[in-house]
């Protein structure tokens, strides 16, 4: 699974031909217990979605930059994410599991950086 950026429950469950109700309570077990993992799994939209770890370090950098959430979706296009929704989800996750640092720069500061250089 590390080989996809991002994969959902359902995908997982006609891949390995597997009931979607086991699937769901193998990524709840997985889930419980990711403190220091190189995977991120949470529960959106009434489904389990698995990230890799490439995704979760491009996601970390982009946030420690100062983007906002529309900047970091912007960004991580390649990576299948698709919603803003899924973005906090991953940031609210991250940031519960002590897995974010803390920003270098705040989104204000970002900002106003931009904007000073154009």
């Amino acid at each position: 699974m590390q080989n996809h950026n991002k994969i959902e429950d359902e995908l997982i469950a006609r891949r390995f031909k597997k009931p979607i109700k086991k699937v769901r309570e193998e990524l709840f077990e997985l889930s419980q217990n990711q403190m220091k993992k190189r995977y991120l799994i949470i529960f959106l939209d009434k489904h389990y979605v698995f990230y890799n770890q490439e995704t979760i370090d491009k996601f970390a950098e982009l946030y420690n930059k100062g983007f906002n959430e529309k900047e970091i979706l912007n960004n991580l296009t390649d990576f299948e994410l698709t919603t803003r929704n899924e973005i906090k989800a991953i940031k609210e996750s991250l940031l519960k599991l002590d897995r974010l640092s803390e920003r270098e720069v705040t989104v204000k500061e970002y900002r106003e950086k931009q904007r000073f250089e154009d």
